[in-house]
């Protein structure tokens, strides 16, 4: 997605449905439900999650947390 000198694309103002991102106040956000549901030690059905389960759910907290 970047160009040749490793610029990303511009994502001011992103636009989510109707909702501005850039002005959404986020202080009343505690936690992100992707970093929730990667601090459960168990999945669905009350099922401990496997190493690579826990470590999928991680990786997508960090990408939701970017």
């Amino acid at each position: 997605m970047a160009d040749e000198q490793r610029i990303d694309p511009r994502l001011l103002d992103t636009q989510w449905s109707n909702a501005n991102l850039a002005i959404v106040d986020w202080t009343q956000v505690k936690i992100l439900d992707d970093e929730y549901k990667a601090k459960q030690l168990n999945g669905p059905g009350a099922k401990p999650k496997s190493n690579g389960e826990q470590l999928r759910d991680y990786e997508k907290a960090v990408r939701a947390n970017r």
